[in-house]
């Protein structure tokens, strides 16, 4: 796992430290709001892997405009390694986006009784 999170780089401990605060947040907020934290959370850690897969691509290719020798290997190593920011932000975000339905499903049940 910590080779996961060396290889995709900071992105990935920001990742981890927004869906830690959105749930931390969620749980600060109460009941009412927690489905709106938990949805708005699952929007942004989207955004951060995608921002992630950016920031790979682009120390990628500058890695590979420096030194054009550079075997094709090492580039596709360079996009496997990026691609980790893509499914850790997908991974958090599918937990936060079932978080958000299950709070609302809950607030749903509470309402009715």
């Amino acid at each position: 796992m910590i080779n996961y999170f060396r290889e995709g780089g900071f992105p990935m401990w920001i990742m981890l430290l927004a869906f830690v605060g959105t749930v931390g947040l969620a749980i600060a907020r109460g009941r009412e709001p927690r489905t709106r934290t938990l949805g708005i959370g699952a929007v942004v850690q989207i955004g951060l892997g995608l921002l992630g897969i950016s920031a790979g691509l682009e120390a990628v290719s500058e890695g590979f405009r420096r030194h054009p020798g550079v075997p094709v290997e090492v580039l596709a190593e360079g996009l496997g390694e990026l691609a980790n920011n893509g499914t850790f932000g997908v991974t958090l975000a599918l937990v936060l986006g079932i978080g958000a339905l299950v709070s609302a499903k809950m607030h749903d049940v509470d309402t009715k009784v």
